[in-house]
């Protein structure tokens, strides 16, 4: 896989140029993954570091939250106003009867 992807990068013609133990360590299995591992360190130590301190904004926020969430019913029942008899349905939404 890394032969693959330094070819790509670097291109076959450029490869064809270099003498052949500076072809065969660019195409090695070590070179690259020696060259992205200090970047790919740094970002998965960012990602973990915004993880852990969303997490801690997570807690503080449920936190100051209070305590347990109890479900309240309404003290009132929810008024339907029905059509008055007199009305085709569908009067009271505003809407004229299909004839």
């Amino acid at each position: 896989m890394g032969r693959a992807v330094v070819e790509h990068l670097v291109g076959t013609a450029v490869l064809a140029q270099l003498p052949a133990h500076q072809s065969t360590l660019l195409t090695g299995r070590g070179f690259f993954p020696a060259l992205i591992v200090t970047s790919f360190a740094n970002g998965l130590h960012a990602a973990f570091d915004f993880t852990i301190g969303a997490c801690l904004v997570a807690v503080g926020a449920s936190w100051l939250r209070g305590g347990r969430y109890r479900y309240q019913s309404e003290t009132q029942p929810t008024e339907h106003v029905a059509p008055l008899a007199s009305e085709p349905l569908g009067a009271s939404a505003g809407t004229r009867p299909r004839p």
